[in-house]
């Protein structure tokens, strides 16, 4: 094998390791939130505080979601005719979930008080930009963690770009987008508007370098770089999470979100590599959670409240410790989310692709 190998039509085959990051992301921050609900609720560490860096799952879904919409997308640039099936997929991969779960949500905090979910969610404003998938200026959606699906539908957007007028055109506002959130990272802190800083957080920089990881595998597999981008983005990951981050310049202009987005970007692009080049496979157990990340992602908040809820009043009767009775509302979260998966996300893939697939035959 060459140490250089084109792989031409096999960037259209599936990766697996995707599939595998996906899973990690998605678990990474459910712990995460045990671990928030820890300290909120019992005053102590979950897990001995191992998962207090869990939310970097949110930079990886990020960074992964820029991989993947470039992986799969980039050959529809400059075919505006490809342009509805891009926007049918997308709709059915992101808002019939989110607008049942949301649903499921809402009625669970109408229910009444006593519910352990902050009743502001239930004003209109919080609602209408829940279901539409836009930012709530005045706190988080319905479905706590969706906060992310809005800069996810701005990335959309900015793909649409690409897809009517091509890759330059497309390259030309990634620049723009680009200098334009380094410029808002050392703007005064509160000298931005909240639509500002919406349209130019720094996770759209991290969607960039998920597109450019992509676009390296998707032309070239060099072996030697699949290699050391491997072994430098995890000795990333060690660092950042030894020191916990705690640079002043990191801490003092926000740049977490950077080192992640750098970090995450040399793994996906040196594990996607070196699956291609030497043919790996993954089984089946580490698959499955990332095919269900997705529903693990919405809805494990929603389980976890009124689940240490029952555990907090039934606990201290069975003699339960406190650790036990949290790795339990994870593992019922987790379960909950495969089965929301199960019975509602994957049903309506399934029944998505028919119908797009129709389209395009009718085309």
């Amino acid at each position: 094998m060459t140490d250089r190998t084109h792989i031409g039509n096999a960037a259209l085959q599936p990766i697996q390791s995707l599939q595998v990051f996906r899973g990690m992301a998605a678990v990474f921050v459910l712990l995460y939130h045990v671990h928030v609900i820890s300290n909120t609720r019992y005053g102590i560490e979950f897990a001995n505080g191992a998962f207090n860096m869990g939310n970097i799952g949110v930079d990886f879904f990020f960074v992964l979601s820029g991989f993947i919409i470039w992986f799969v997308h980039h050959k529809d640039m400059s075919q505006p005719e490809r342009l509805p099936i891009y926007i049918l997929k997308r709709f059915f991969r992101v808002w019939p979930l989110l607008a049942i779960l949301t649903t499921f949500k809402l009625i669970y905090i109408f229910a009444g008080p006593g519910t352990g979910i902050n009743q502001s969610k239930s004003s209109l404003e919080t609602i209408v930009c829940s279901y539409f998938i836009l930012p709530v200026p005045a706190g988080q959606p319905v479905l706590d963690v969706a906060w992310t699906l809005s800069h996810e539908m701005l990335f959309y957007i900015v793909i649409t770009v690409g897809i009517l007028f091509g890759k330059r055109i497309l390259l030309l506002c990634f620049a723009v987008w680009m200098i334009t959130i380094f410029i808002c990272i050392f703007a005064p802190n509160g000298s931005l508007s909240y639509l500002t800083s919406f349209l130019f957080s720094l996770h759209g920089l991290q969607f960039m370098i998920g597109c450019l990881a992509a676009h390296l595998v998707s032309n070239r597999l060099h072996r030697t770089s699949a290699f050391v981008s491997t072994a430098l983005g995890l000795v990333l990951v060690g660092f950042g999470l030894y020191s916990q981050l705690d640079i002043p310049i990191i801490h003092t202009y926000g740049l977490e979100a950077v080192f992640w987005a750098i970090t995450f970007g040399l793994i996906i692009y040196g594990a996607c590599c070196l699956e291609r080049i030497y043919s790996l496979s993954f089984p089946e157990f580490l698959i499955f959670p990332g095919n269900a990340s997705y529903s693990i992602y919405l809805f494990h908040t929603s389980i976890q409240v009124p689940a240490i809820i029952i555990m907090g009043r039934f606990g201290k009767s069975l003699n339960v410790s406190c650790q036990f009775q949290l790795w339990a509302v994870a593992l019922v979260s987790l379960l909950g989310g495969i089965v929301a998966y199960l019975l509602i996300e994957k049903p309506i893939l399934e029944k998505s692709r028919i119908w797009t697939g129709r389209i395009l035959f009718r085309e």
